[in-house]
């Protein structure tokens, strides 16, 4: 499933020892304490980015400023994190035709997903692009997600554990959610909740997921979430149980 790959190329991005996948040719980069991946296997490729390690990175990463775009405003911290790189993944992605081009990243690197693959719109209009992203904070204002990726149908995956904390910050009041949502819940089952559930999972985890003044990750991982992605089923009727969410 193509979404199983995506998570197991965000996984290995930390462990340089788990890079290699049968039949894909990979690559490690790392700029400006960004660390990101290429997985080629023909005319497809998998650009994916690893998130902060340090609870003091993350919290750094915290930058709430706004960035206006003709589409709407972007998360300043986010934003500039992926401009940063931007002339490194455009010498690795934007020099051969590909078929398909999937951006995928756990944490920050999600956020950088997002806000690349939406570039990648205007670079490659006609290259059918995908995106996957595990414990994503929120990138854009209601008016970034919609205008960018209201076409987007079932290429933009956003897989959320409860209990993960990330998910649900910046703020709602000042950045959105977009994308089908892959819900797991505290027994690892992927559900499908409403607006409500999810805004209580997100009160959860910002009350009950705090030691010492700090808020606990354990939720957040990357290892959580692959294990949780590979139990899910393969497609039936060619559909999977995901839910539009702009929450």
């Amino acid at each position: 499933m193509h979404i199983k790959l995506s998570a197991t190329f965000a996984s290995r991005i930390y462990d340089p020892c788990k890079v290699r996948v049968f039949g894909f040719r990979i690559r490690r980069f790392s700029n400006n304490n960004i660390q990101w991946l290429t997985a080629i296997r023909g005319d497809d490729i998998w650009v994916a980015f690893a998130g902060t390690n340090e609870m003091a990175d993350w919290l750094e990463n915290l930058d709430v400023r706004k960035i206006k775009t003709p589409y709407g405003s972007l998360h300043a911290g986010f934003c500039n994190a992926a401009k940063e790189i931007e002339d490194d993944i455009d010498r690795q992605v934007a020099h051969r035709p590909w078929k398909n081009i999937t951006f995928c990243g756990h944490s920050l690197g999600g956020a950088i997903a997002v806000v690349t693959a939406a570039r990648y719109m205007h670079l490659l209009p006609n290259v059918k692009l995908h995106l996957h992203t595990f414990g994503q904070p929120r990138v854009g204002d209601a008016k970034w997600v919609s205008n960018v990726f209201k076409d987007w149908e079932n290429s933009y995956i956003r897989v959320v554990n409860a209990g993960d904390i990330v998910p649900h910050l910046p703020t709602f009041i000042r950045f959105r959610h977009s994308g089908q949502v892959v819900f797991f819940d505290a027994d690892h089952t992927v559900v499908n909740p409403t607006w409500q559930q999810r805004a209580m999972a997100g009160f959860n985890a910002m009350t009950k997921n705090r030691k010492s003044g700090l808020v606990s990750l354990s939720k957040h991982s990357m290892d959580s979430y692959l294990k949780n992605v590979l139990k899910i089923p393969e497609r039936r009727n060619g559909h999977h149980n995901h839910n539009k969410c702009c929450f």
